[in-house]
């Protein structure tokens, strides 16, 4: 008894063995005679090359790939947003570090409402990473409210620009094209 593999005419997808009796070659069109090679996952008749190929991208092992990869890069997102950033609230040749943890972001949107809720806050004294307390004006501290908002939408930004990108990629070396 001889086995050969009826195909979709459509697509060449595999869809069942067919058995058959010794010296009897069947004639249909969706028959293949041609014993599939091994380590193929979704057999398919390429009808073109008239041999086997991998028939379809495991999809579930590509979205799952890809949703680690989106992880990944939250993680490094998370890292970096939190790490947080540099303002000069007091001219370009003082740097000064501010941190950017949740605790810090909180802070900062009570302090931006606090502002602008009371117009007569002249001065704000702020913990940062390098330089210890410091106490600026209104007008510095408002400096300091944009640039951490321009952190935070800079690396927002990137990070759906990221996940886009993988979102849209077909296989793996797509995804792996996708840098922080």
């Amino acid at each position: 008894m001889q086995q050969f593999y009826r195909v979709n005419l459509d697509t060449g997808l595999f869809i069942e063995p067919v058995p058959f009796d010794d010296g009897i070659i069947p004639m249909d069109e969706d028959i293949i005679i041609t014993h599939p090679p091994e380590g193929l996952n979704h057999p398919k008749w390429d009808f073109e090359l008239e041999q086997w190929v991998e028939g379809k991208v495991n999809l579930f092992d590509l979205e799952e790939y890809k949703q680690s990869q989106i992880d990944f890069l939250t993680g490094l997102y998370e890292e970096e947003l939190t790490a947080g950033f540099t303002a000069y609230p007091f001219g370009i040749d003082t740097p000064i570090e501010f941190g950017y943890d949740n605790v810090a972001q909180n802070r900062f949107d009570k302090r931006a409402t606090h502002l602008s809720l009371n117009p007569n806050i002249d001065s704000i004294d702020w913990g940062t990473k390098n330089a210890g307390f410091i106490i600026m004006n209104r007008e510095q501290f408002i400096s300091v409210l944009n640039k951490a908002a321009e952190h935070e939408s800079n690396l927002a930004f990137k990070l759906l620009y990221a996940e886009a990108s993988i979102k849209n990629a077909t296989d793996k070396v797509g995804v792996d094209a996708v840098e922080w």
